[in-house]
């Protein structure tokens, strides 16, 4: 398990759950304090969704296994340009299948400075990393849990319900403390509770 104190992770029990919105309005609330790295991670059922017919020519077996793209474009509507727009330094989005998410998300960590403050959509990529936060959103109007967050639900520091609109909880409790990711509330009870 790789420990990632710097990062936020946001999985989802479903689409439509907010997960980039919450992303993208922590965004904006830290930009101008720290350099924020954006990721979205895809999980895709087979090898061959990845790349569509592309070109593989020069790619290692292991970088077949994944696709990894820079968002450059920050007025389109897709995920990572929303990230970018929203103030990101940059934005990145892995599309792998399960089995090989560690090998792209190496890859792409790999040219990212130790100490940059990221946020990433993923639930898959908690059964690998332990982030410094956790917070899962879901649809206050579904029940529907994907397989891949119900395997990881227990591990959340917080699960949050999103109407479409807003949040059942004030992004102003989450905060970054000596370059980690923490829920303000859990923070002050651990600075006032005996070591």
């Amino acid at each position: 398990m790789i420990r990632l104190p710097q990062m936020l992770l946001i999985g989802s029990f479903a689409k439509g759950s907010g997960k980039t919105t919450l992303a993208c309005e922590l965004i904006k609330r830290f930009k101008f304090q720290y350099k924020i790295i954006a990721i979205k991670i895809t999980i895709v059922d087979e090898q061959s969704r990845l790349f569509h017919g592309a070109q593989l020519t020069g790619l290692s077996e292991s970088e077949k296994k994944y696709l990894l793209s820079k968002e450059q474009d920050s007025a389109s509507n897709n995920d990572t340009s929303r990230l970018l727009s929203a103030g990101a330094q940059q934005a990145f989005w892995l599309q792998t299948t399960a089995q090989d998410i560690m090998n792209g998300f190496e890859k792409l960590m790999a040219d990212i400075s130790l100490n940059s403050i990221i946020i990433c959509e993923s639930s898959s990529l908690r059964n690998h990393v332990e982030p410094g936060l956790f917070i899962i959103t879901q649809n206050q109007n579904s029940m529907e849990v994907k397989a891949s967050a119900k395997k990881v639900g227990k591990f959340a520091d917080k699960i949050v319900s999103f109407d479409g609109a807003n949040f059942d909880f004030d992004i102003d409790d989450i905060g970054i403390v000596e370059g980690k990711w923490t829920l303000l509330a859990n923070h002050l009870k651990d600075q006032k509770s005996p070591r």
